[in-house]
């Protein structure tokens, strides 16, 4: 029988941010429960208003061996904030202090699974595990191949419009700084290969990606996020930036926040720049021809990627003409 998929990880992720999802996990999981298993000997999962009466958010025992339920008695704790592990963290301490009793008796911690659940992403709160010392290679590795997790990341840097005033709260602000920079330090490209890029796993990565930026209301913010990834400065066969493959997402997107962010990706990561102290802007000069000629080269089969390089090409003049002013300024002065 084909695999049946009701609700893709984003929309549960979605719907762990709802307040209706507190009363309706204990639900969810005891159907699961019952739906995949006839060894169950007990099963207690209050939901709705009973999620408010004190002891374990669920009890299961099973007399045989489950995919993803301990066999014999487990007991269940259950969180749909926006911070999994510190809820864990502290049901898991308390618990083991003092567990409480179940309707089929005391709880003997040596003969008992403790279990936690949570609808939210776990793989996302790796970024608590400590500070960053070294790139969060990682990190950048699962983004480039799940772009749920690019969008949960997102959504955790910069907050949704569409998140409840409850979730605003509950905002780690470490959290949200260690998300900003993994975004900002991210510079593996979405399919790449040995060979290259897989542009049709990029496109895949991208769209799916996209839809989930746009249902949390982050759409052109991440439109920029990517844009800054795919910046990486590494020309293609016929000597033009950007490769072959982002120039065809530039023509085929149209979208002025992934341009941008391409543009900014590539300035940031120019490096310490070594200055000829009489050569003024000559440096700057220098960019300016080769984005003509990149232009030039592109202009043809990607005219949208042609015009980018164009505004490269004017951004690289404006910044010669001021390094131009600047150095005369302090000849001025020093003389």
């Amino acid at each position: 029988m084909p695999l049946l998929i009701l609700a893709s990880a984003t929309e549960i992720a979605q719907w762990a941010a709802t307040r209706a999802s507190q009363d309706r996990v204990p639900e969810l999981l005891r159907r699961l429960i019952y739906g995949t298993t006839d060894a169950s000997r007990y099963v207690d999962f209050p939901s709705g208003d009973a999620v408010h009466l004190d002891g374990w958010d669920g009890v299961a025992e099973l007399d045989e061996d489950h995919a993803t339920i301990p066999r014999g008695l487990s007991v269940w704790e259950i969180g749909t904030s926006a911070n999994p592990k510190g809820k864990a963290d502290d049901d898991y301490i308390k618990r083991t202090a003092a567990p409480p009793d179940t309707a089929r008796g005391p709880v003997q911690p040596s003969d008992t699974t403790f279990v936690f659940v949570t609808p939210r992403r776990w793989g996302l709160y790796l970024l608590a595990l400590g500070h960053f010392e070294r790139p969060p290679r990682i990190l950048h590795s699962a983004m480039a191949k799940n772009p749920d997790l690019f969008v949960d990341v997102v959504k955790t840097a910069f907050g949704s419009p569409d998140e409840d005033s409850d979730e605003t709260q509950v905002r780690d602000s470490e959290l949200v700084n260690r998300a900003y920079h993994l975004l900002h330090s991210w510079r593996e490209i979405p399919g790449s290969t040995a060979q290259g890029i897989d542009e049709t796993a990029l496109n895949e990565w991208i769209d799916v990606a996209r839809d989930g930026l746009r249902a949390v209301g982050l759409f052109d913010t991440g439109d920029h996020m990517i844009g800054q990834t795919l910046s990486v400065r590494v020309a293609d066969a016929d000597g033009a930036w950007p490769r072959i493959p982002i120039r065809n997402l530039v023509e085929r997107l149209e979208s002025e926040k992934f341009e941008q962010g391409l543009l900014i990706g590539r300035y940031n990561t120019r490096g310490v720049i070594s200055r000829n102290p009489l050569g003024g802007g000559d440096i700057e000069r220098g960019e300016v021809h080769a984005y003509e000629a990149m232009a030039t080269t592109v202009a043809t089969r990607w005219p949208r990627t042609a015009v980018l390089l164009r505004r490269m090409a004017k951004s690289s003049r404006a910044d010669a003409t001021r390094v131009d002013v600047d150095s005369e300024l302090r000849e001025d002065l020093e003389g």
